[in-house]
């Protein structure tokens, strides 16, 4: 569990294909506080729950299925690539942004960057199947991000990214039709499931 509060950017640092998906090596030297890893850890990578196989003292290495690749933008990992890094929540952490699972809906699009006094609101395009779980004032994790929806319209939501985010995450980075991975809050699966049985 994870609460999309971003603790640094990491670097790809080798990417090995197999036929079964990929083991990748990630460089953490810039997460604060140091992450201190062990053997079965969960880290969230671009908001994506994966496992720690391997490690250093500023590294870590995490295989990836061909099913995760086919469901997130982890499958356009080279060497190289920045990523956001999270490592997983202890029971002692306050949750500061919202309770992430790290289990990938879908990717969204990136439709419009617009700078907005100090922070800039970004437009996501979001599959059809998944638009009715997103609600204005509601949460979402972009890339790992925990981040409150300002409006959303048909397909399209909005959310404002500050300075502090935008400066300390791959935010910077994202560009127009670039997919992002979203995670929608869990409270609206639970809430769904409920009223069905209802």
């Amino acid at each position: 569990m994870f609460s999309g509060i971003v603790k640094g950017i990491g670097t790809a640092l080798s990417v090995q294909n197999n036929k079964n998906g990929i083991r990748v090596a990630f460089n953490t030297s810039l997460v604060k506080p140091k992450m201190e890893l062990k053997l079965g850890d969960s880290v969230a990578v671009n908001g994506v729950c994966l496992t720690v196989i391997d490690f250093t003292n500023n590294s870590f290495e995490a295989e990836i299925s061909n099913t995760t690749l086919e469901l997130t933008n982890l499958q356009g990992l080279v060497v190289g690539s920045k990523v956001n890094l999270e490592s997983a929540l202890r029971l002692n952490e306050a949750v500061n942004g919202h309770l992430v699972t790290g289990h990938i809906d879908a990717t969204c699009c990136l439709k419009e960057v617009v700078e907005s006094g100090f922070s800039r609101v970004l437009s996501f395009a979001v599959p059809e199947s998944l638009s009715k779980y997103i609600v204005e004032r509601g949460s979402v994790t972009l890339d790992g991000i925990s981040l409150t929806v300002n409006s959303i319209s048909s397909m399209v939501f909005k959310v404002t990214i500050i300075p502090h985010t935008w400066e300390n995450t791959i935010a910077n980075q994202w560009h127009i039709e670039e997919k992002i991975n979203l995670e929608i809050d869990m409270m609206a699966r639970y809430l769904e499931r409920l009223n069905n049985q209802t």
